[in-house]
């Protein structure tokens, strides 16, 4: 062959290799088929680079923030950390970092108790100095630096329940209890002191003492306490199903009576009775602006009251019901009963009785000058429109220098009544607990 002939060839080899590579790079495209009449496939044309998919809208995409996706009311430290707590909002004064490892391990401890997370809500958070109760007791007479670790008190509220934890400021250990109260009942006695030298740093200064007397009932542990109220106290007024946080200067003295709820502290408790402690939570059930306790109406006849007194008193001196009756009211000439809760004008005249209405303070000063002696006083009397709770106590006045110990006569009688056509009928007979 001539050079031309050669060139020629090699030219066109090369057309034919470039052409090849052309097509390698062009996309396979799969003709989509469908079915004629005649059930044999037929395939349609499709062009290159044309779309078989849906029509993709030209609409700009819609953006989404994860805001967009919290529930308000569900805690979220992140993103709704008022719905963390009760009160819509964090307390004052304490960083929220201070405290979050503390809620988020409260919360998985209560949820390992089968109590959802989401239910958790914190109801207060402060700060503590815990005192070194738990290290023991130096010996008598030895003076000793007291160990106090600083932490935080959280009181959280879940699934219905109110928990209480305790942590120091490096770890945090649990001392979880549900809410409970110790005691219910009437503030019979308020006393106030300086609280500027009273004291100590794990419990704080006392600032003021109260006597509360009740009974016992299926949520408490105690009839009959002597508490001393501190600076660390939290008082609350709980008005339509709400609480709000008042000062001591609240529970007032004289005849305006308080129902409270009490809980103690973790500190001891006396052994004597009443009981002697320390409150850590005091809440005010409600309180008379006079001589008549808590819960009484305002339309209630003092017939009506009188009417009360009378059924409980012939009970217990008329029918003889009260115990230790014979052994010591029988031998009484002159029964007397405290004033306590109760006017003079509602006394009722009794065959065979003779009642003598003393204040506390003649009853104390009588004992003093005379000997010991029995007693009777209405610890509780709540009258409304259509129901009354009475507790008759018979208790002894021991004076100030008796060696006496008196074993019998204390009794605490309940009852309640319903108020029918012709009167005031008695729901259940009288329960009474002897000590």
């Amino acid at each position: 062959m001539s050079k031309r002939v050669v060139t020629a060839v090699r030219i066109l080899i090369g057309v034919v290799a470039l052409l090849a590579v052309a097509c390698s790079q062009q996309p396979d495209v799969k003709t989509p088929e469908s079915t004629d009449g005649s059930g044999s496939n037929v395939t349609a044309p499709v062009s290159i680079g044309e779309t078989t998919g849906p029509p993709v809208s030209s609409e700009p995409p819609v953006m989404v923030s994860i805001l967009d996706t919290v529930n308000p009311n569900v805690c979220s430290w992140m993103h709704a950390i008022n719905a963390c707590f009760t009160d819509g909002q964090p307390p004052a004064g304490i960083p929220l970092g201070e405290y979050t490892g503390l809620f988020q391990m409260a919360r998985e401890h209560l949820e390992r108790f089968g109590i959802p997370w989401v239910s958790v809500k914190i109801l207060d958070v402060e700060k503590v100095d815990w005192g070194d109760a738990s290290l023991g007791n130096p010996e008598p007479g030895m003076m000793y630096a007291q160990a106090i670790t600083p932490g935080f008190k959280m009181s959280l509220t879940a699934d219905g329940g109110t928990y209480i934890f305790h942590t120091s400021i490096d770890r945090v250990v649990f001392v979880g209890q549900p809410w409970r109260v110790d005691i219910r009942g009437l503030v019979t006695e308020i006393q106030k002191t300086d609280a500027q030298n009273t004291g100590n740093l794990a419990f704080g200064r006392t600032i003021g003492s109260i006597l509360v007397e009740g009974a016992i009932e299926d949520d408490t542990a105690y009839d009959k306490a002597r508490i001393r109220v501190t600076d660390r106290t939290r008082i609350f007024q709980q008005e339509e199903g709400e609480r709000h946080q008042v000062t001591f200067d609240s529970l007032k003295n004289g005849k305006a009576l308080a129902k409270v709820e009490v809980q103690f502290t973790i500190g001891p408790v006396a052994e004597s009775y009443p009981i002697q402690t320390t409150a850590a939570e005091i809440v005010i059930l409600s309180q008379s602006s006079g001589g008549v306790p808590p819960g009484t109406d305002a339309d209630v006849t003092e017939r009506d009251k009188a009417e009360i007194v009378r059924l409980a008193l012939q009970w217990a001196l008329v029918d003889k019901k009260i115990p230790d009756y014979r052994l010591y009211f029988s031998e009484m000439e002159d029964i007397i009963l405290s004033a306590e809760n109760i006017e003079a004008d509602v006394l009722p005249q009794m065959p065979g009785v003779n009642l003598t209405l003393l204040q506390p303070e003649e009853i104390q000063r009588k004992a003093d000058e005379e000997r010991d002696f029995l007693y009777l006083r209405f610890l509780q009397l709540e009258v409304s429109n259509s129901e009354a709770k009475v507790s008759l106590d018979s208790t002894w006045a021991v004076a100030k220098d008796s060696q006496e110990m008196h074993h019998a006569g204390y009794a605490r009688c309940n009852a309640e009544y319903h108020r029918e056509s012709g009167g005031w009928e008695i729901n259940e007979p009288f329960l009474c607990v002897v000590p």
